[in-house]
């Protein structure tokens, strides 16, 4: 089989290329903005694209596709899976992402709270808030980019209603979930973490641990919206429990973690692909576990070029 990686310089990337490169047979394809990426050792061939908001970047895939014969796509891009997941039908290969319908309301803060408000943070409106602090949000965004903590009145100036949802502010531990979903929407496992050690976004290490009501509340989630292949929820505390924050309808960063405590989503994932079902349950163990040696190590370039910048 023959699979193409999007951003396969990424942590996300890096931790699927790490773990399918390990299946023999599997021809993987890896593709990025950057030359000079971590992920381009663990793949058999690799192709610079442009950014995917490029005009340029469908077609430049496409040839891709076409040269190396490519029968699958795994996107790790935000951007990147929006586009694919639109244009499924019209690649010349299959995708493994969740439907564009569905990507439409977890891209969105706003639109989620149509199908979701009951699992989300409150919702404050703009004109009435007279309690703070409060954690203002844009509608599309990723990485916690523009967000902003609100503690008076008069720093709601410059935040723009049309483009920003104002919630209660929640409170740690930040609680990561990674999953992975079969083509008909089945939840096949759900594996909780607490984003113990942070670097830029990523997860260094992370505690896994067992926790039925957040598995019921994904349970609901794909009851309302379909999903399929790996799926990352991110979950606050607030004052009435755990709310959900994000949907990352793709892999995480911090998938090591994950597959360190015996749930190789990506395995998952090629078992799928491969064969149509997943019949694998894994064993997931709880405990302490680090993310791979290659996305720390891709932290730690990232900082430091940073620093001389």
């Amino acid at each position: 089989m023959k699979i193409l990686l999007t951003a396969v310089g990424g942590p996300s990337g890096i931790c699927f290329a790490k773990s399918l490169s390990e299946i023999d047979h599997v021809y993987l394809v890896g593709t990025s903005a950057e030359d000079d990426t971590i992920g381009k050792s663990f793949v058999d061939a690799f192709y610079r694209v442009p950014l995917a908001n490029d005009p340029a970047y469908l077609d430049a895939l496409r040839e891709i596709i076409k040269k190396e014969k490519i029968d699958y796509i795994l996107p790790f891009v935000d951007e990147e899976m929006c586009i694919l997941s639109e244009h499924a039908g019209s690649l010349g290969c299959k995708v493994l992402v969740s439907p564009f319908s569905t990507i439409a309301f977890t891209s969105n803060k706003a639109k989620m709270y149509e199908i979701a408000a009951d699992y989300l943070p409150k919702r404050h409106e703009k004109n009435v808030i007279d309690a703070f602090p409060i954690f203002a949000k844009p509608h599309v965004g990723r990485g916690g980019k523009g967000t902003h903590v609100v503690t008076a009145a008069h720093e709601l100036t410059d935040i723009p209603e049309d483009r920003y949802v104002f919630q209660e502010l929640l409170q740690n531990p930040e609680v990561s979930v990674d999953t992975m979903f079969d083509f008909d929407g089945n939840l096949i496992v759900a594996v909780p973490r607490i984003r113990a050690s942070i670097d830029q976004g990523i997860s260094v290490s992370g505690r896994v641990f067992r926790d039925d009501m957040l598995g019921g509340v994904i349970r609901d989630m794909a009851e309302r919206l379909r999903f399929v292949g790996p799926v990352n929820f991110q979950f606050m505390r607030g004052k009435e429990g755990y709310k959900l924050t994000e949907i990352n309808a793709r892999g995480s960063g911090g998938m090591g973690i994950t597959i360190r405590s015996g749930a190789d989503i990506p395995k998952l994932a090629y078992e799928l692909m491969s064969t149509g079902e997943i019949v694998s349950r894994p064993e997931v163990h709880e405990g302490v576990y680090s993310n791979f040696e290659e996305v720390l190590e891709r932290q730690k370039r990232k900082k430091e070029a940073e620093t001389h910048v």
